[in-house]
C-alpha cells in the first residue's frame, strides 16, 4: 500500500515524540530570567565567604566587650581558630602564631591580627573584582570588532545602548464601530482579536490597480525558458543530499510549535535521521506536507513608537517548523 497523508502524519507524530522524549531526558535544561545578573566568579565566591566569616568573628572582637573582659571562651575561640587557619591556607596568606588561649594579655594582639588578615583578603577582593572587569571589558572589545565584521546591526545596538522592546498581550484596545475604541481584558478574546489581526496583516485593504503593458510583459511566460529544468524540483532528495542539507541548518535559529531545534536533528543518530529523510521524501511523493507544519507561532514585535495596547502598532515575527523549514531548504537549493 503507497504512503498516503495519513502516514505522512504518523511518521512526523513519532519523530517528534522520539526526539522530544530523548531531549527531555538526555539534554540539560534550566531556566535563567533575563534580569539575572552574571554569577560571581569562583575565586570571589570564596572570598566572598572568607570575608563573612571573619566578620563574623571580629564582632565578638568588638572594644566594647572587651573593656568588659569579654572576649570567645576556648570551645568558642577553637572552632573560631580553625576557620582562621583554613582561610589563611586557601588564600595563601603567610601563617602567623594564634594563641590556643584568650587572655586579657593577648587579645588584643590577636584581634589585630585578625583585622590584618580581613584587609588581606578585602584587597585580594579588589584586585580579583578589577582582574574581571578587564577581562569583561577586552571580551566586549573584542565582540564589538566581531560584530564591526559580521553583524553591523549588534555593533549600532551596542555603541546606541539598545534594549530590545518586549510587549505582553494581557490587555487589548479595539476599534468598534459602534462603541469606538474599547479595553479588552478577557484573555480568548484577546487571542481571538489577535489572531484576526495577524490572518489579515498582508491582505490589502483595497483592490490592486490593474497592470499597465510593461508589467503584464514582465510576467507574462518566457519562451526562452525551458519547462524541462524543473522536472528535477520535486524528485525525492537522495541520502548525501538530505545529510549535507541537515548538517548545513543554523544553529541560532528559534524553533517552531514542535519545539525541536536544527540542534536536534543534526546530533541524533543515524536511524533518526534515516526516518526524518523518509519523511522528506514522502513530502516529495506526495507533494504535501503534516498538517502540524501548517501551525507557526506568531510573536508580536512592537514598532519605534510606543504600542499602547494597540495591536495594530506591531508587526508579526512567524517561527515556522524547523523540520519544514529543512525540506523547504532543498527545493530553495536546487532553484538556485
Amino acid at each position: 500500500m503507497s504512503p498516503n497523508r495519513h502516514h505522512l502524519n504518523l511518521l512526523w507524530t513519532k519523530i517528534k515524540e522520539l526526539l522530544i522524549t530523548t531531549a527531555n531526558k538526555t539534554v540539560p535544561c534550566s531556566y535563567r530570567s533575563p534580569d539575572d545578573s552574571l554569577p560571581k566568579a569562583k575565586s570571589l565566591t570564596s572570598c566572598f565567604s572568607a570575608l563573612k566569616q571573619l566578620n563574623r568573628v571580629l564582632l565578638h572582637f568588638r572594644t566594647k566587650l572587651l573593656s568588659h573582659s569579654l572576649w570567645p571562651d576556648e570551645p568558642t575561640w577553637s572552632r573560631y581558630l580553625a576557620t582562621i587557619l583554613r582561610i589563611m591556607v586557601e588564600h595563601k596568606i603567610d601563617p602567623v602564631a594564634l594563641p590556643s588561649l584568650l587572655s586579657e594579655d593577648n587579645v588584643k594582639p590577636v584581634k589585630k591580627t585578625l583585622l590584618s588578615i580581613y584587609k588581606l583578603v578585602y584587597h585580594k577582593v579588589r584586585l580579583e573584582q578589577r582582574l574581571i572587569e578587564h577581562k569583561q571589558i577586552q571580551h566586549n572589545i573584542q565582540i564589538r570588532c566581531t560584530n564591526y565584521d559580521k553583524d553591523l546591526t549588534k555593533m549600532i545596538d551596542s555603541i546606541l545602548n539598545r534594549e530590545k522592546r518586549t510587549i505582553v498581550l494581557d490587555r487589548l484596545v479595539y476599534t468598534d464601530p459602534v462603541h469606538g475604541k474599547v479595553l479588552i481584558t478577557d484573555a480568548q478574546t484577546i487571542k481571538e482579536r489577535a489572531a484576526t489581526h495577524f490572518q489579515q496583516y498582508a491582505l490589502p485593504l483595497t483592490a490592486p490597480p490593474p497592470m499597465n503593458e510593461r508589467w503584464s510583459e514582465q510576467f507574462a511566460s518566457k519562451s526562452y525558458i525551458d519547462p524541462n529544468w524543473y522536472q528535477a524540483l520535486m524528485v525525492p532528495p537522495t541520502w548525501d543530499e538530505w545529510i549535507v542539507n541537515l548538517q548545513s541548518l543554523p544553529n541560532d535559529k528559534a524553533s517552531g510549535p514542535s519545539k525541536l531545534h536544527n540542534k536536534f536533528y543534526k546530533h541524533a543518530c543515524i536511524s533518526v535521521k534515516k526516518l526524518t529523510w523518509e519523511l522528506a521524501k514522502m513530502c516529495f511523493q506526495q507533494s504535501v506536507i503534516p498538517d502540524e507544519w501548517k501551525q507557526a507561532y506568531i510573536y508580536p514585535i512592537p514598532k519605534p513608537t510606543e504600542w499602547q495596547c494597540d495591536i495594530t502598532k506591531t508587526r508579526p515575527l512567524t517561527l515556522l517548523d524547523t523540520m519544514r523549514k529543512a525540506v523547504m531548504k532543498i527545493m530553495t537549493n536546487r532553484l538556485s
